[in-house]
């Protein structure tokens, strides 16, 4: 299906779309809400971060979550089931996906087909709330990864403000047409490969954005490296999240992809050299202040 005949069809979806979200709301934003304010005082004086991790999907999300884990990240609730296209699971929590996906449909779109702008209704907003009581009952570093989360991120990163939460947001990337390739077999056939690498464009396009707006509280991560560099790379990460623990072992079946990402368009490129140098810039900074604290510790 071509881009013009699906957003043909979108138009009338959209419109009954809205009509349902309305009336969804109506019903539902009472109840929502009074649960999130019974709630909401377990986020009081949370002094603890709250991690969320994000990228475009089959970018290696779910592998930065599970090193993560290994390192006391804890990311609790019901996770997706593992499957033939990720063994060790995805470590994507069922309410927080909900949300997200419910926020996309809500606004017209989905991860694939990004809407222009969010449309956060009370009672979606009212179980953000919620989520984030939840994880800060935790009583260590807490969050969810969820790659649809690139896209919704706002809505949460507004409830955070509001509550007053510390957040640290772990933004994830791989080389476009590897993701496009991988996001083709995945879907089997829902998604053909421009449609794919479109939408790598974008969320990585809000991830540097992101980045932009959050310069301290934002890491960024790639499996495009060799298996050595990310591990230190990982436990850097970590470090930062103020994580205590390190990797429990070293990553395997990542690595720098064999993918050309000369066969995407120069857009395409462009947005991906913005990226490494991006990764490449953290990494330097945090050398420096690596640095900068081993002489300080000298000179004590």
């Amino acid at each position: 299906m071509t881009h013009a005949m699906r957003n043909l069809l979108m138009t009338p979806i959209r419109r009954h779309r809205r009509l349902h979200y309305f009336l969804r709301n109506l019903c539902f934003a009472p109840t929502e809400w009074g649960r999130a304010m019974r709630t909401r005082q377990r986020c009081v004086a949370r002094t603890l971060p709250i991690v969320m991790i994000i990228g475009c999907p089959r970018s290696g999300t779910s592998f930065t979550a599970r090193m993560l884990s290994s390192a006391g990240l804890m990311l609790p609730g019901e996770h997706t089931v593992p499957d033939e296209f990720n063994a060790d699971g995805y470590f994507e929590e069922h309410q927080v996906v909900s949300i997200n996906s419910d926020i996309l449909w809500g606004s017209g779109g989905d991860w694939f087909t990004p809407p222009s702008e969010l449309r956060v209704y009370v009672y979606q907003r009212a179980q953000i709330v919620q989520a984030l009581a939840r994880l800060c009952s935790c009583e260590g570093i807490s969050g969810w990864k969820d790659p649809r989360g690139t896209l919704t991120i706002p809505a949460w990163l507004e409830v955070v403000r509001e509550l007053e939460i510390p957040v640290r947001v772990v933004g994830v990337f791989r080389n476009p047409v590897a993701v496009a390739n991988s996001i083709v077999r995945h879907e089997r056939g829902r998604v053909d490969f421009a449609q794919a690498l479109n939408a790598w464009c974008i969320h990585n396009t809000r991830l540097l954005d992101l980045a932009a707006s959050l310069p301290d509280r934002f890491c960024w991560f790639t499996t495009d490296q060799p298996e050595q560099n990310a591990e230190a790379n990982l436990n850097a990460v970590a470090a930062r999240l103020g994580l205590s623990g390190h990797v429990r072992e070293a990553p395997s079946r990542q690595g720098v992809s064999e993918d050309n990402v000369l066969a995407s368009p120069d857009a395409t490129r462009g947005i991906y050299q913005r990226l490494l140098k991006a990764h490449v810039a953290q990494r330097h900074h945090v050398h420096l202040q690596t640095s900068f604290s081993a002489v300080v510790l000298k000179k004590r």
